[in-house]
Parts: C-alpha cells; structure tokens; sequence
C-alpha cells in the first residue's frame, strides 16, 4: 500500500494529535518567523498597496478618524482618495485598514510610534507595527496549511513537507510576510473556512468568509461556487451568509466615507471598468498570458510547482476529499474574477507572484496530493519536483532579500519603468 493511497476521500475532519501542533508551532516561531522579521521590508520604500493600508491604520489608531492628515501633501499619498466630506482617505478595503489599525494601537499608545498628527510628510510613517503584523500573520498561515492539509487527512510526512514549501517556496515568504497586503489575512480567512466547512461548523465558516470578503469582496465568489457542489448544505449556506454579511459591511463602509454603496473601498469604479481586461478578448488574452509569463510576476516563474501539479490532478482526483475539489474549482473562479475585472502584473517595488495567491491558497490541498502522487509515480517526476522545489525557495528567497538591498530595488523599479513605457 502506498502512503498516497492514505488520501482518499473521509469523512469528517480527522483530529490533529496536539503534540504535532505544538512541534509545528514552535518551528514557525523559531525558524518560519524570524526568517520573515529578518526579510521583509521595514523601510517606507513600498508598493502603494502596502503603504496605503499602513497610513489608514496608523491614522485610526492615532486620532480616531479614518481621514489623512489634511497637512500632508495629496500628491505624495499613497492611493489617496477624496472622501465624501473633502477630506483625504486611503482606497483600501476595511479589513486590511482594520487589521493596519490593531497593528498600530499599542505602539502609538505607548508612544513607541508618534501620532499621525504630529507627521509633516506621510513618508514620516513608521511601517514597524505593519511589517511585525505581516510576519506574523504570514507564519500564522504557514501553520494553518499545516493544520489544514493534516486534518483533511494527509500523512505528517506529506503535510509537513507542503507546509514548509508554502512557507519557503511560494509568495507567502516574498509578498505576504514582506508587507501589509491583504494576501496574509485572506491565506489565513480562506484556510480557516475551509476548516470550518470540514469540521461542519457553519458558525465559523461564516466569521472566516465574513473576514475574507471583508478584506478582498471579490472572494464571495468563493462560498458561493462551493455551493454548487454535494456538500453541507447548512454549513455552506452559513459560509455564504457570512460572505454577504462582509460583503455588506464593505458596501457601508464605501457609502459612509465615500458616498457610494458599492463595495469598491476606494477604488475608482469608472476607472476600473473602463480598463478591465474583459472589455475585450485582446484585453483579457494579455492579462492571461502576464498571469503566466511575466518576469517578475507570473506563475511560469514563480509557481512552477503548481503548472506541474496540473498533470497529476487525474491520478488523484476521484480519491480526493468533496471539499478538496470544490475549493480548487472554487480558487479557479475567483482567479477568472480576477484575471477579468484587474490587471495581472500586480504592482510594483516588489518581486513575485501576488494577484491570484489565493487561488493558490484554495487549491493547495490538490497541489500538495498532485505532486505527491507524481512523486510516488516514477523517480524522474522525484528528481523534477525536487529540483522545483529547491528553485522555488532560491527565487522566493530572493525576491524576500532583495528589499535590503536598495541599489537591486531601484534597478527593479527602472525596469518595471520601462516596461511600461514599452507597453504604452
């Protein structure tokens, strides 16, 4: 009998021996955590994304008010929206801004970090709380794959090698521990519903969606795909009422600073649908193919190892967990939501591939189960994989690294410059 034979389909959430959790939470905080303190960016130097979430909850924590400080110059704001009052916001989504505000609370009350006020310029931002709060939620991450691929049935050889390539080998270490996306809060959300699903608690299933969607509203594609398939029905409609509850609160959120119901935080609506890649087959057949083949992005180069799973989903996928295909199909929906309303590329200052991580996320289960069963299948598919698996490290840690090194950044930011003007 094969160890891949041990991941047919079961029945229920298969408990995971507390001794194995806490081994795997001591390694994160000793290995996975301060590799990622040591890592990331802890200058201001950051993409917009990152910095934005950071100056809205830096502000919240300081004065109470989402608003910018009014002395701050407009122009050198990151993503700096007018609000309905005149007063200068950050576009981003309330989740991340509510996460950046807890990250702030205690350093600005105890003074570790001035106030907001008290700032001339926004590039005064001390981005230490918001780092910390992205390394740690990056390794929070990394332990719930762990927990995830155990409990829904897989081997602790198999599940702890997953775990430890998520947390080296993928866009975990060089985009959600580097700064404050939203790609940390979302891998964890994501997870944790997935878990609760399992589990059969439509309870948590509920907060978890609630929090994704929150966070990024396009993710309520999620609960409701997953319905379309022969599982719990009381438990996924619990998901997908805590989805439109996110969904809901995000839209309250854009109408009482923004003056608009739609769930688009700041973002310029009009903007957004007048260059989304769906307005035409060109549009979205380019986007497709930066998803795959862009240098400092794409998928080709940076997560090889889940183009490769792709050949093995057949020899797994009938033994697979219900769940396990649903949340892949599920993690493909929202990467065609994706793909088709935003651009591929990503952003800037920053290597790596970040746009459809949760795609990734979702499907991490099938991609663990693929490779493995590739692996057992002949020893040239060991000797590729292997090999995959220690580029994907190389280059992930690279693209972690390159942000302590300034000269490498700018020469990165004149060729993404350049690339654009290409473009145009």
């Amino acid at each position: 009998m094969t160890e891949t034979m041990t991941l047919r389909a079961q029945d229920g959430w298969l408990q995971v021996p507390k001794r194995e959790l806490r081994a795997v939470a001591a390694l994160v905080l000793a290995i996975v955590l301060p590799t990622y303190l040591l890592t990331a960016n802890w200058t201001v130097v950051q993409t917009n994304d990152s910095r934005s979430a950071a100056l809205a909850g830096w502000t919240l924590a300081s004065t109470g008010s989402l608003a910018l400080n009014p002395e701050w110059p407009p122009e050198d704001i990151s993503w700096g929206v007018d609000g309905r009052d005149g007063r200068m916001y950050s576009n981003r989504f309330p989740g991340i801004i509510a996460v950046a505000a807890i990250a702030y609370a205690v350093p600005v009350a105890a003074g570790w970090v001035p106030s907001s006020s008290d700032a001339d310029h926004p590039l005064d931002l001390s981005v230490g709380p918001a780092t910390v709060t992205a390394a740690l939620i990056a390794a929070l991450a990394v332990f719930a794959t762990f927990t995830c691929l155990r409990g829904f049935g897989f081997p602790l050889r198999i599940a702890s090698i997953g775990a430890a390539t998520v947390a080296f080998g993928s866009p975990v270490w060089s985009v959600s521990a580097d700064a404050l996306w939203t790609h940390g809060v979302t891998h964890v959300s994501l997870l944790c519903a997935l878990i609760a699903i399992k589990k059969g608690k439509a309870g948590g299933a509920a907060l978890w969606f609630g929090i994704s969607v929150l966070t990024r509203p396009h993710l309520i594609v999620v609960p409701l795909i997953l319905t379309l398939f022969r599982l719990d029905r009381r438990v996924l409609l619990g998901g997908v009422a805590g989805g439109l509850a996110g969904l809901g609160l995000s839209g309250l959120y854009s109408l009482v600073v923004f003056g608009r119901i739609i769930p688009s935080g700041g973002y310029n609506v009009d903007g957004l649908s007048q260059s989304a890649p769906l307005r035409s087959a060109a549009g979205l057949a380019g986007n497709i193919w930066d998803w795959l083949a862009d240098p400092l992005h794409g998928i080709v180069v940076w997560v090889p190892l889940a183009l490769i799973a792709a050949v093995g989903v057949p020899l797994v996928w009938r033994n697979l967990d219900p769940l396990i295909r649903a949340a892949a199909v599920a993690g493909m929906a929202y990467a065609a939501a994706q793909l088709s309303l935003i651009r591929a590329s990503g952003g800037n200052i920053f290597l790596g591939h970040r746009t459809t991580i949760e795609t990734f996320v979702l499907a991490t289960p099938l991609i663990v189960a693929s490779l493995w069963a590739l692996m057992s299948s002949s020893r040239a598919a060991r000797v590729l994989i292997s090999t995959l698996i220690a580029y994907s490290v190389a280059i992930h840690a690279y693209a972690a690294w390159i942000d302590m090194h300034p000269f490498v950044r700018e020469f990165i930011e004149d060729l993404q410059s350049r690339m654009r003007s290409d473009q145009s």
